[in-house]
């Protein structure tokens, strides 16, 4: 993830050629699957989290400003998630229980 907030994916990392929410392709998370798609939204948290501490210690930020930027990760990306999955679906709004069930599907 770059500074921008950008993931930076090369070569089969950066597509999902089947929907599978545990797939990895990096062979040596395989036991733990801790980057599979999934938990791609907790691992930019987690980079933000490392991120917000090293400025922190640099006295760059403080907590506060270090648990705001954390709290607006979540608020940011479920906007955008909601956003981008209602207009792949044509939907004039978001709707949890339509997703949820394609999702299952």
């Amino acid at each position: 993830m770059s500074i921008l907030g950008q993931t930076i994916d090369y070569g089969p990392f950066g597509f999902l050629d089947a929907f599978d929410p545990s797939y990895t392709p990096n062979t040596t998370d395989l036991p733990g699957r801790r980057y599979c798609f999934a938990n791609q939204p907790d691992i930019g948290l987690w980079n933000i989290a490392q991120f917000s501490k090293t400025l922190a210690v640099a006295q760059l930020i403080n907590q506060k400003e270090a648990n705001y930027a954390m709290e607006r990760y979540g608020d940011k990306f479920m906007d955008e998630y909601q956003a981008i999955m209602s207009k792949k679906l044509g939907l004039s709004k978001y709707n949890k229980e339509v997703i949820s069930k394609l999702l299952n599907n």
